[in-house]
C-alpha cells in the first residue's frame, strides 16, 4: 500500500502502522486520517493480520491536530475528517497496541486512549492541551479518559492540560505498561504476537462486550455475554483449546 503520511509494514500475524510526519511531530491531518482509516480497515478485514501496533516515527508520537494547516473556518470539516480513524480503532475486531515513544497531546492522547493497551516508553508524556489552545477536547477524549481515570482525575487532565509523564499515566490508570525506550518495539511486538497466537475472535467478541459495557445495563450486558459465550463455544478455537487441555499441550488457535 502506497501511504504518504503513514507507513506500514506487517511482520508474520502483526501489522504496524507509524505515523510518519516526524519533522511536524506526526500531527494529525486530514490525508494522515484518511489514511490510516483505510489501513485500520484494512487489517480488520486482513486474515493475515491478528494483532495491530500504532506508533510514531521520530521522537514523538502524534502531537495532535495540524492547527498551523486547518483554519478556524475548516475546523469542523477537518474534525469530520479525523473522527472516523478513532471510532475505527475502538470497531477493528483485532487487538491495538499503541507504542508511545514520545509526546502524545492533545489529539494524539486521544488516539492512544482510543487504542486497546498503551505501551508507554518511560520519556513519553501526555498532555491533553485543548483548554491551553482555546477549546475544547475532540476525537473522544471526553468519553474515554473519565471511564479510564474518574471524572475528578480526567476533569483535573482536560482543564489544566497538566501534562503527565508515563510512570504517573499508569498510577492514574490510562497506561498499560512503562518501558525502557529502547524496549518499546520489542515489548510492543511481543505482546502483539502474544495476543495474535491467541483466539481472536475470543478477543474480539471481548472487545465488543468493553466498548458496548460502558453504554449497557448490566442486564444487558449479562445478555450479550450469554450469547457471545455460546457462539464462540461452538467455534474450532474453543474446541482445540479443550483437546489441547485434555492432551497437556499448547493449543494452536486459528481464529475460527
Amino acid at each position: 500500500m502506497d501511504y504518504k503520511m503513514i507507513k506500514f509494514s506487517e511482520s508474520q500475524t502483526v501489522g504496524t502502522i507509524h505515523l510518519n510526519r516526524p519533522g511536524k511531530r506526526n500531527a494529525l491531518n486530514e490525508t494522515m486520517v484518511v489514511e490510516l482509516v483505510d489501513c485500520i480497515n484494512f487489517c480488520g478485514e486482513s486474515a493475515r493480520v491478528r494483532a495491530i501496533i500504532l506508533t510514531g516515527s521520530g521522537k514523538a508520537f502524534c502531537s495532535g491536530g495540524d492547527i498551523l494547516e486547518t483554519s478556524p473556518s475548516e475546523a469542523k470539516k477537518f474534525i469530520n475528517a479525523l473522527h472516523p480513524a478513532f471510532l475505527e480503532l475502538r470497531r477493528v475486531p483485532k487487538p491495538v497496541i499503541a507504542a508511545v515513544n514520545g509526546p502524545a497531546i492533545g489529539g494524539g492522547f486521544a488516539l492512544a486512549l482510543s487504542c486497546d493497551i498503551i505501551i508507554a516508553s518511560r520519556s513519553s508524556r501526555f498532555n491533553s492541551q485543548y483548554v491551553l489552545i482555546g477549546v475544547s477536547p475532540d476525537c473522544g477524549m471526553s468519553y474515554i479518559l473519565p471511564r479510564l481515570v474518574g471524572d475528578k482525575r480526567a476533569t483535573w487532565l482536560m482543564f489544566t492540560g497538566e501534562i503527565v509523564d508515563a510512570q504517573k499515566g499508569f498510577e492514574m490508570g490510562f497506561v498499560s505498561q512503562v518501558v525502557e525506550d529502547d524496549q518499546l518495539l520489542i515489548e510492543a511486538n511481543a505482546l502483539a504476537a502474544k495476543l495474535a497466537g491467541s483466539a481472536t475472535l475470543a478477543i474480539a467478541r471481548t472487545k465488543e462486550l468493553i466498548n458496548r459495557s460502558w453504554h449497557e445495563s448490566l442486564e444487558t450486558q449479562m445478555e450479550y455475554e450469554r450469547q457471545f459465550f455460546a457462539q464462540l463455544a461452538l467455534k474450532e478455537d474453543h474446541h482445540e483449546a479443550i483437546a489441547a487441555f485434555r492432551e497437556k499441550r499448547k493449543p494452536t488457535f486459528r481464529g475460527r
